[in-house]
């Protein structure tokens, strides 16, 4: 019980800190996200099997993915291990509790 409060504690600390945006350009999707006290920052998506990668560290306490154009898919963020998703305008509950983003172009 204790271990799933400090959990939701730490979700909701990430929430907190994390903003998120995104800009279509010519290379790709680029993804930011605001995370200045995240050691490290990984991004899983549907279209890669949800299959972690790590984000670029930026200068004030942003990260960056870049995806390919194309059709939409499903994501998260880890944040130091822990699963986050940005606030946004659709999200899916996953088979696992927790929610994923949409992205539809």
């Amino acid at each position: 019980m204790i271990r799933r409060l400090v959990g939701i504690l730490g979700l909701l600390a990430l929430s907190a800190c994390a903003s998120h945006s995104f800009k279509l350009r010519d290379d790709g999707l680029h993804l930011y996200l605001k995370a200045p006290a995240a050691e490290r920052v990984e991004f899983a998506a549907s279209s890669e099997g949800y299959a972690p990668r790590p984000a670029t560290r930026l200068k004030h306490g942003r990260w960056e993915v870049v995806m390919p154009r194309g059709e939409g898919f499903s994501y998260y963020y880890l944040i130091d291990g822990q699963a986050y998703a940005p606030p946004g305008r659709y999200h899916e509950q996953d088979d696992f509790g927790g929610l994923n983003c949409i992205y539809q172009p």
